[in-house]
């Protein structure tokens, strides 16, 4: 009985059928969990690296608020799917503070890694006036699409989450 129970796991299966993969898959799983003892990242499984730490209470949470015939846009009334693409669009094309932050904490450490030092100006959006506006109206456009509606304005507030609810700053 003992005997039928072994031969049956999946391992001794492996290691009957075909070697070769059977000590490949050994040594990559003491390899993922050699990595995820020492907290680091291992590809294809990002386990530590993606959930290394608790979220924390930031003192502002910036909200995109549109306007569309005199009233505030109801963020219910879309998907989540049109909202990502109208805040990414935003966020990689007009807000310089993420652009630069991007840059800084993504772009900047890969390509260090790899011994290159990259133009600061090549990833750093060009924030003058004129390019801004550019992008602004270029954003716009996009968000008009979306929405299926006119945007008449729209702004960043800061709000601060007090334990239950956010509230304007």
């Amino acid at each position: 009985m003992k005997q039928e129970v072994f031969s049956s796991l999946f391992p001794v299966k492996a290691y009957r059928q075909n070697r070769f993969i059977f000590w490949l898959t050994g040594l990559f799983l003491v390899c993922q969990l050699a990595v995820s003892f020492t907290r680091g990242v291992f590809t294809p499984f990002y386990n530590f690296g993606m959930y290394s730490a608790v979220s924390k209470i930031k003192p502002a949470y910036p909200v995109l608020e549109i306007y569309s015939k005199g009233s505030l846009v109801n963020y219910n009334d879309y998907t989540l799917h049109q909202w990502n693409r109208i805040l990414i669009a935003y966020d990689y094309g007009v807000n310089p503070q993420f652009n630069d932050s991007f840059f800084q904490h993504r772009i900047e450490p890969i390509m260090g890694m790899a011994g290159l030092h990259p133009e600061r100006s090549y990833y750093v959006m060009d924030t003058s006036a004129a390019a801004q506006q550019n992008r602004l109206e270029a954003w716009k456009q996009l968000a008009e699409t979306i929405l299926e509606t006119k945007i008449d304005s729209f702004r960043i507030r800061n709000y601060t989450w007090n334990g239950s609810t956010l509230t304007v700053q």
